[in-house]
């Protein structure tokens, strides 16, 4: 599972209604085409402040990337699969996945540390 931001994308209907009611934060283009990457509240939501959908995004990635939770998708894919490459597909992923919320990819950080990755898949294993 991967969460990102409604995004409304240039040439769809949903960027023009935002438009038209004065809702989106980045419309200048191209110059703003680096925000449209599914990671920042591009519009302003109705009833909220960006900012607050930002706290909520935060809190539920907090929650769904979390090391018990990625721990805990790794060992149901193994005990459902009984695949370990699948293990650690699943692994790598929500890794990944929780890495694009902070800004950064887990799996690229990790790379370098093979010793860890090593305890890492014995542990799934």
């Amino acid at each position: 599972m991967q969460t990102t931001y409604l995004t409304p994308l240039p040439g769809t209907r949903l960027f023009d209604r935002f438009r038209k009611e004065n809702r989106l934060r980045y419309g200048d283009f191209p110059k703003d085409w680096e925000h449209y990457d599914m990671t920042e509240v591009l519009f302003r939501p109705k009833g909220m402040e960006p900012n607050r959908l930002v706290e909520i995004m935060r809190t539920l990635n907090q929650q769904m990337y979390s090391w018990p939770v990625i721990l805990y998708k790794a060992m149901s894919t193994l005990f459902q699969t009984r695949d370990p490459v699948a293990t650690v597909f699943a692994f790598y992923s929500n890794m990944n996945y929780g890495g694009v919320w902070r800004g950064k990819s887990m799996v690229r950080q990790l790379r370098g540390d093979e010793e860890f990755l090593i305890d890492i898949i014995v542990v799934i294993l």
